[in-house]
C-alpha cells in the first residue's frame, strides 16, 4: 500500500476546492492564516487538501504566470509548515471558463497533482451554450472536469445547456448544507444520478472558514445514503495512484 493509499482510507474526508495558498488570490492573506486553515482542516478529519487558487486564462502566458505564482506561494507556505499535523497537499486551480481553455497548450498542467482531474468554474453571467462544448472537449483531451460549486448556478439553465448530460463530477460547497433554503437546493441537485463531491471552498478563518465537519454531520441526517460518497468515497477515487507534494 502506498503512502497516498494509507492517507485516503475509508472514513477520511477529501477537500478538493480550497483557497489556502497565501497571498495569491482572495483567499488566505498570510502564511500564518494558511497554516491555521490547514490545521483546522486536519482537526475536522480532512486528510487531503487541494489548493485551487483562482485561475483566469486569456492568453498562453497567463498559464505560465499562474503556475509560477502558485509555486512561489506553495514554497513560501511549506518553508513555514510543521513536519506533521497538516493534511496532505496537492496543487490545482479553479479555472474560470469565460473562454475556451482547450486552446491553451499545457492546460493539463492545471490538473490536480498526479491526476487528470481539473476544477473548472462557470461564469457568473448568462452562460454561453459553447461552454458545454468547451467542457466536453476537455474530456476529449483525456481530462476529467470537476464543476465547481454547481449549486450557485441556475439549475434550469444548466439543463437547457446540457451540462447535466456531461460525464463529469459536480462539486458542492459544504456551506450549502448548513442553511435551510440552500439545503433545499442541494436536495434538488442530489436527485440527479450524477457523481458529487463536497468541498469547503474555504478562503479564510473568519467568514469563509473550513466547515466540512459541520456539513458532513448535517448530511448524515439529511442525506445518509449519499454522505460517504460525497465527503470521501468519490474524492478518494481521484487520488488512487497519485502522490502529494506536501
Amino acid at each position: 500500500m502506498t503512502d497516498t493509499e494509507q492517507t485516503i482510507q475509508s472514513g477520511s474526508m477529501i477537500d478538493l476546492h480550497t483557497h489556502f495558498l497565501p497571498k495569491i488570490d482572495d483567499g488566505s492573506s498570510s502564511v500564518e492564516e494558511s497554516l491555521k486553515m490547514l490545521a483546522d482542516s486536519k482537526k475536522q478529519g480532512i486528510d487531503i487538501c487541494v489548493a485551487t487558487p483562482h485561475c483566469h486564462l486569456h492568453k498562453e502566458s497567463d498559464l505560465e504566470h499562474f503556475l509560477r505564482r502558485r509555486q512561489a506561494a506553495f514554497e513560501e507556505l511549506m518553508s513555514a509548515a510543521p513536519g506533521s499535523g497538516l493534511p496532505a497537499i496537492y496543487l490545482g486551480g479553479e479555472v474560470y471558463l469565460d473562454n475556451n481553455i482547450n486552446k491553451y497548450d499545457g492546460i493539463e498542467r492545471l490538473c490536480i497533482t498526479g491526476t487528470k482531474y481539473i476544477l473548472v468554474e462557470l461564469p457568473r453571467q448568462r452562460l454561453e451554450r459553447r461552454i458545454t462544448e468547451w467542457i466536453f472537449n476537455l474530456t476529449v483531451k483525456g481530462l476529467k472536469p470537476i464543476l465547481a460549486h454547481v449549486e450557485r448556478n441556475d439549475l434550469d439553465e444548466l439543463e437547457e445547456m446540457g451540462i447535466w448530460d456531461l460525464d463529469i463530477i459536480f462539486q458542492l460547497n459544504a456551506q450549502s448544507f448548513l442553511g435551510f433554503s440552500e439545503r433545499r437546493r442541494v436536495k434538488k441537485i442530489l436527485a440527479r444520478d450524477k457523481k458529487f463531491v463536497v468541498s469547503s471552498d474555504m478562503h479564510n478563518v473568519t467568514n469563509r472558514p473550513q466547515c466540512m465537519l459541520r456539513a458532513r454531520k448535517v448530511s448524515e441526517r439529511k442525506f445518509p445514503s449519499l454522505t460517504e460518497e460525497m465527503f470521501g468515497g468519490n474524492g478518494r477515487e481521484i487520488f488512487v495512484g497519485a502522490e502529494p507534494i506536501g
